[in-house]
């Protein structure tokens, strides 16, 4: 066996490309079988076999999942989600679950200013507000710049008992010395402050909230410091500043939808959004969506203040900067900081095939731009599984555009009892859709002084936007085999943990929670009853519930597995189909009195061109085919990992500090951006996009990745 190679790794998601088009059919089918046509009711069992082991909700108990005998319940709503995402992956279904208007937000480099000429940014507070979503503003009459440890002493000489925070409203004492860095005044001794309150809050009889702020005074606003160095280039202890806006102005300016939406998506993304989260999934999160969440922030060590955090939510009371319309009667951007978030341009609607987008069953009159497909119809999956109306566009009418489906999925049941194991999970995070690198068609790089191309609105976004890469899937890979690999390859005398598992820094950081998995090798059986549907639709539904019936016709090796329940980055959940019992009936006859079931038609090839007819060409079989294939990622399987931030020799290995360098994947994104730097090519920042999942001649491609070469020896 050739040595295990230490600088390489696998993403443990990559995407199945999207087809050039969807087919849709104008007139949906309707749910009793016509005199020309022949539909098929009836019902089937099918068992599921765990490869790898299962992820229960934290709230499996209390939900059903754990039953007292023992046994394990999989509600049939979850299976149901499960099998209609590989039907419209196979089959050019709509993008059901998928956000339209989503745009990313990218942090400013401080070395391209932090606003423009025409557009400087000013501090201004909140003073309207609706469930979170700014609807107006008080610009502040101008802002001076507040030394920070000078006044967290001022705080405490008043006896204050906390720290200062964003929003306190204050009167500052100290010397006040002009700076052309910030062209505003800094005090940089703060010698008292008085007094300390915040603005008055009230509300209406619905959901608005409205801040009502004094005539004089001045509002801070405290922000992260982690990007700013301690020290100047001399070795000197460097100061920190906050931003102190100064009140006095009644004037009041409007926050329009867009520019709401806007600081939604920059904050799309970020640790404070991450974490709460990950509260949440823990069951201990703060209100975090309907009040401003503070963070302590600390400098050289001490804590000198409270950060609202990033939420996206804005409340009435709470300060940003924001940027105005000539008038100053607008309010066209909004940042947390000064140097902060820009947003990307193009949504990711603009960015799919049209008749991708959701489906609905007639053409509306006035549809809204990006939200829904350019014509009436169902595609094949919303035929079989039906399509909701989420849009509310004709809830006023008292009616629905939906459309019920045909299939009945009951719950999944173990055959015996089953003894869950108990884990402190890892963090888990939603990989994040604006790094282009990975997630938009590969252009390659910008020829543009300054300009980076993974992200959205780059110069390589021209003059089309640049598609989605396609519906993301993750690799089938066993973490507990992967950890015994490395284990074994690197001899350590503490193995190597499963991907699965938490490290130790991040229970410290509060970033693991406690979780319960079902062993691989329980066997789950539901079954799954359909109605009405012709055969096409019904073999394509087989297909969906057991792929290898299609997809070992293109991988004949294939050991076919779906994935069921969280924890898919780990490698959690996958599962492999059997259909075991099965009784169909033309629905005509399914209550003759000598009507005599119809057998499982298996997979009837005769069928496949009338698939082809309704659903459109099948372009991507071989690549679904690889990616669920429990041995698809073949001699890489035990290279599947987020980014590495150093080499395999250095999982689990922590530095000085603490921290551990291969766990840090925010570091692959940051240099392997494609962003073009001053000097000859050489200089630019190196192009990693993932690799595709099989040649044109339908072979495998090699899924590896180079680890960063800058941090492979886990440097800092």
């Amino acid at each position: 066996m050739p040595p295990v190679p230490r600088d390489r790794f696998i993403n443990p998601y990559t995407f199945v490309p999207l087809p050039a088009s969807g087919v849709r059919r104008a007139s949906p089918p309707l749910h009793t079988e016509g005199p020309e046509e022949k539909r098929f009711t009836g019902s089937f069992t099918v068992e599921w076999v765990l490869q790898t082991p299962l992820l229960l909700p934290v709230k499996a108990r209390e939900e059903g999942w754990l039953r007292a005998d023992g046994t394990v319940r999989i509600p049939g709503s979850a299976i149901k989600g499960s099998v209609r995402s590989a039907h419209e992956t196979l089959f050019n279904g709509c993008l059901r679950v998928f956000d339209s208007e989503f745009i990313p937000g990218y942090r400013l480099p401080a070395r391209s200013g932090a606003e423009s000429d025409d557009a400087p940014a000013v501090l201004a507070v909140v003073t309207r507000s609706r469930d979170g979503v700014p609807l107006e503003v008080s610009p502040c009459d101008g802002v001076e710049w507040v030394e920070s440890t000078s006044l967290r002493k001022a705080y405490a000489d008043r006896r204050i008992n906390r720290l200062p925070r964003t929003g306190d409203i204050i009167t500052i004492s100290g010397v006040r010395e002009p700076s052309e860095l910030r062209q505003a005044d800094e005090v940089f001794d703060v010698t008292g402050v008085s007094p300390v309150t915040r603005a008055a809050i009230s509300h209406d009889d619905g959901a608005t909230a409205e801040a009502a702020l004094p005539d004089q005074g001045s509002v801070l606003l405290i922000t992260d410091t982690s990007a700013r160095r301690p020290t100047r280039e001399d070795g000197t202890p460097a100061d920190c500043f906050w931003a102190a806006g100064i009140i006095g102005s009644a004037q009041r300016a409007v926050v329009p939808e867009q520019a709401a939406k806007q600081f939604w998506s920059a904050c799309e993304g970020s640790r404070d959004r991450q974490e709460l989260r990950q509260g949440e999934r823990r069951g201990d999160a703060a209100d975090w969506k309907g009040a401003t969440q503070y963070a302590r922030v600390k400098w050289r060590n001490q804590p000198v203040g409270e950060r609202a955090r990033a939420t996206g939510f804005l409340h009435a009371g709470d300060v940003v900067w924001v940027t105005l319309t000539a008038d100053e009667a607008t309010v066209e951007s909004i940042r947390l900081a000064r140097i902060w978030r820009e947003t990307g341009t193009a949504t990711a609607g603009e960015r799919v095939p049209p008749s991708l987008l959701a489906c609905w069953t007639t053409e509306p009159s006035d549809p809204r731009p990006g939200t829904r497909g350019p014509e009436g119809g169902l595609c094949l999956s919303c035929t079989i599984f039906g399509s909701a109306d989420t849009s509310g566009a004709q809830s006023g009418e008292g009616r629905q555009d939906a459309y019920a489906g045909h299939v009945r999925f009951g719950s999944a049941r173990s055959t015996t009892g089953v003894r869950p194991l108990d884990v402190q999970l890892a963090p888990l995070s939603s990989p994040r859709l604006g790094a282009g690198v990975f997630t938009l068609v590969d252009r390659g790089t910008s020829e543009e002084l300054g300009d980076i191309a993974s992200h959205w609105g780059s110069t390589v976004d021209q003059p089309e936007p640049r598609q989605l890469r396609g519906r993301k899937f993750y690799w089938h890979v066993d973490p507990d085999r992967q950890a015994d690999r490395w284990s074994s390859e690197l001899r350590r005398s503490t193995p190597v943990l499963p991907r699965y598992k938490a490290r130790d820094h991040q229970s410290r950081k509060g970033l693991s929670r406690a979780a319960q998995l079902v062993p691989a090798g329980t066997t789950l059986t539901q079954e799954i009853t359909f109605e009405g549907l012709d055969d096409v639709a019904l073999q394509s539904l087989l297909i969906a519930i057991d792929p290898a019936r299609l997809l070992t016709l293109y991988r004949p090796t294939a050991r076919v597995a779906t994935h069921l329940g969280g924890g898919k980055p780990f490698g959690l959940g996958a599962v492999a189909a059997r259909i075991t019992t099965f009784s169909m009936w033309h629905s005509s006859d399914r209550y003759g009195a000598h009507a005599a079931p119809l057998p499982d038609p298996g997979f009837d090839r005769s069928v496949y061109p009338r698939i082809v007819a309704r659903a459109g060409r099948l372009e991507n079989p071989r690549a679904v085919a690889r990616l669920l294939d429990l041995d698809g990622a073949g001699d890489w399987r035990d290279h599947v990992a987020y980014p590495p931030g150093a080499t395999w020799d250095q999982i689990d290995v922590p530095n000085q500090r603490g921290f551990v360098p291969f766990d840090e994947s925010y570091h692959f994104f940051g240099q392997a951006n494609g962003e073009r730097l001053a000097g000859p090519p050489p200089h630019n920042r190196p192009w990693h996009p993932l690799p595709s999942l099989v040649e044109k001649d339908g072979s495998d491609t090699r899924p590896d990745l180079p680890i960063d070469p800058e941090r492979r020896g886990g440097r800092r």
